[in-house]
């Protein structure tokens, strides 16, 4: 499977959801979390390291309790989650985030099964988390590959806006050149 979902605008919807499906992600989510993120190939599910990635996950939704600088949100449908997605506090230290960009809130993905594409869940996640940022700050970021027309136009949706920054993020998987930053200003 592609790390970006097929883009597809007259593709057939499928019957919306609505925000009542979206919630924060809990302590008990890690490991679907990894499955979900597995499934799309980010992770494998033959790596002898799993016990450590699963701690990783799980340490990241417990810093959602003490009011960490991020949050991870997912959609449930009939008591499972179908999708998540993260915001985080990015610095250039701590995070790699490049200099270009500035440090501040970003939107740092969106992973919705396939089975479940097509029914507003991408946007439902996004305005979640960026109303949850709005709490905090008065813009907010993402970077995608300048390929990932799907992740540009939900986004654009939005009011999101590209800016000029050139850079290099290996930790997004980004060489110079094939990323693009984007802005939304919230106040």
């Amino acid at each position: 499977m592609g790390r970006f979902a097929d883009y597809d605008p007259a593709a057939e919807e499928r019957p919306k959801l609505d925000a009542s499906c979206i919630r924060i992600a809990r302590l008990d989510d890690a490991e679907t979390l990894y499955a979900i993120s597995a499934e799309r190939g980010d992770e494998s599910d033959d790596e002898p390291n799993l016990p450590n990635v699963i701690s990783r996950i799980r340490g990241e939704l417990e810093g959602i309790a003490r009011d960490a600088p991020w949050c991870v949100y997912v959609a449930e449908l009939a008591g499972e989650v179908i999708a998540y997605g993260r915001v985080r506090d990015l610095t250039h230290a701590e995070d790699g985030l490049p200099t270009e960009c500035p440090e501040g809130w970003y939107l740092t993905g969106v992973i919705v099964r396939p089975p479940f594409r097509r029914r507003g869940l991408g946007a439902l996640l996004t305005q979640a988390r960026i109303e949850w940022v709005g709490e905090r700050a008065t813009e907010v970021h993402y970077v995608t590959n300048k390929r990932n027309v799907t992740s540009i136009a939900l986004h654009a949706r939005f009011g999101f806006e590209p800016t000029d920054a050139e850079f290099a993020y290996p930790r997004a998987a980004l060489e110079r050149g094939a990323g693009r930053l984007y802005r939304l200003a919230l106040r």
